[in-house]
This record gives structure tokens, C-alpha cells and sequence, in this order.
């Protein structure tokens, strides 16, 4: 696939890598003005602003000037930040690895979680439009040729931190804590007491993002009731099909 501009045409994987590029170095002078234009721009901080810039008319102004103008005040917001995280589902971790000599201090957690539980979410949500089969093989490929990548990145290895999504489920203020060390930043107790409450306790009124239909809704449930609930959605048979097809990746992650 490939999208074509006045520069030429480029192949998808540049698209997104120059993108992800572009949000670790605040340099949005040279990407799609797509990508900034998604419906998580409205939950951050900082990055709703831009929402409201781009919507808010001036004058005569169209939209394409409106959006370069816009951009450059997302820029400055990005410039002035302590840190930038970007939060990305699919992303090959070569291409990730492939930026870590030109995004300056660049860490990577990598979010793995148990293929029968992901697989059981892709199938609710009808995710895996060519059948179960062909979705476990192509997602599973993707997360061995992931784990491959970071044990081949001997170079990088104190910059990449793998966490699971049971862990989190489990224990989410000690994995936080990890991640925040890892990135070397503070874990504040009112941060601790926001994702204990979100998680474990089920208590998402404080989280906007949290209880949109198409992430937990009006979901009040612990966070520990949703680690072995692919156990009570699928088959023994579809579970069977997918343990077969996904066999390295669970060894690799130790899934039992």
C-alpha cells in the first residue's frame, strides 16, 4: 500500500515510521496531517487543544492554514514537555529499534500479553475478519518476530523493558512503579492511588478514556476478573487451535 504526495509515493511502513518519528521529536512539519486528527488527541493533556484549534475558525482562514498554524502550537506543547510518551498497538519492533540513533534517549516498553486472551477480545469484537486461523498466525508471527528483535538488540537492551498485560491486571501499582523507574521519573502516591482505583478496584469515574463504549464503557469490574476471562468465552476447541498455532509465543512468554 502507498500514499502518494506532490513528493512522491511512499510505502505505508514509511508513513508510520515517519509519524511515530514525528511525535518522539515534536517535528510535525513533514507528516500527514491525518495522524493528527485521531480521537485520542482529545484525551491528552495537552494535545486536546489542538483538537479545539483545528475545529475553531479564523477569520477566512482555510483549513489547511488552519492546521499548519495548529501544528505549530501542538509543536510547542510537545517542545515544552518533560517527557514524551507515545502509546502505539502494532508496531513492529524493528521499526521501533530502527529509531533509537536518531530519537535521543529513546525507551520502549513493549506490551505483551497471553494470545488466547488477545485473540478471544479480537474474535468479540469481530477483529478477525479472514477466520481464527489466519488472525492467530498473523498476530502470533508478529509478536515472535517482536521478542526476536529485542533478544537480537544486545546494544539496546537497557532501553527496552517488556511488561505483560496480566502482570499489570495483577499487581498494577508494582508494575507501574517499574515503568516509571524505568523511565526514570517519580511515581507519585496520587498516581499510585488513580491506577489502583481504575484497575483493581474497577473504579473508572476519573478516567475519561476508560469508559468509552469501544475501551471498558460501564465496565465496573476488577482489573483481576479480566486476566483468565478468555477461559469462559471461547471453546476448548478454539482454544486448542490457538495454543497449536501460538505454541513458540507462549513458550517465549511462559504462558501456560
Amino acid at each position: 500500500m502507498f500514499y502518494f504526495s506532490s513528493n512522491g509515493s511512499y510505502s505505508l511502513q514509511h508513513v508510520h515510521r515517519e509519524a511515530l518519528k514525528a511525535w518522539l521529536t515534536c517535528d510535525f512539519d513533514h507528516t500527514y496531517s491525518l495522524f493528527y486528527t485521531d480521537i485520542f488527541m482529545e484525551y491528552g493533556k495537552d494535545t486536546h487543544r489542538y483538537k479545539d484549534c483545528v475545529v475553531k475558525k479564523n477569520g477566512n482562514e482555510n483549513i489547511n492554514s488552519r492546521m499548519q498554524r495548529c501544528k505549530q502550537d501542538l509543536k510547542a506543547a510537545c517542545l515544552n514537555s518533560k517527557v514524551i510518551l507515545v502509546k502505539t498497538i502494532r508496531t513492529p519492533m524493528k521499526m521501533v529499534l530502527s529509531l533509537m540513533n536518531e530519537v535521543t534517549d529513546l525507551k520502549v516498553i513493549n506490551l505483551v500479553r497471553d494470545p488466547r486472551s488477545t485473540l478471544s477480545s479480537k474474535l468479540m469484537i469481530s477483529g478477525c475478519h479472514d477466520g481464527l486461523k489466519p488472525c492467530a498466525h498473523e498476530y502470533c508471527r508478529q509478536v515472535e518476530e517482536d521478542g526476536q528483535a529485542k533478544e537480537q538488540a544486545v546494544a539496546y537492551r537497557d532501553n527496552i523493558l517488556t511488561v505483560t498485560y496480566e502482570d499489570i491486571a495483577r499487581t498494577p501499582v508494582k508494575v507501574s512503579s517499574v515503568m516509571y523507574q524505568f523511565m526514570n521519573m517519580t511515581f507519585p502516591q496520587s498516581n499510585a492511588e488513580y491506577v489502583f482505583n481504575i484497575t483493581v478496584a474497577g473504579d473508572r469515574s476519573n478516567c475519561d478514556v476508560c469508559r468509552q463504549y469501544w475501551q471498558l464503557g460501564n465496565d465496573t469490574e476488577s482489573s483481576l476478573n479480566h486476566i483468565d476471562s478468555w477461559k469462559h468465552t471461547m471453546s476448548k476447541n478454539i482454544i486448542s487451535v490457538i495454543e497449536d498455532i501460538c505454541h513458540r509465543v507462549m513458550k517465549m512468554y511462559h504462558y501456560s
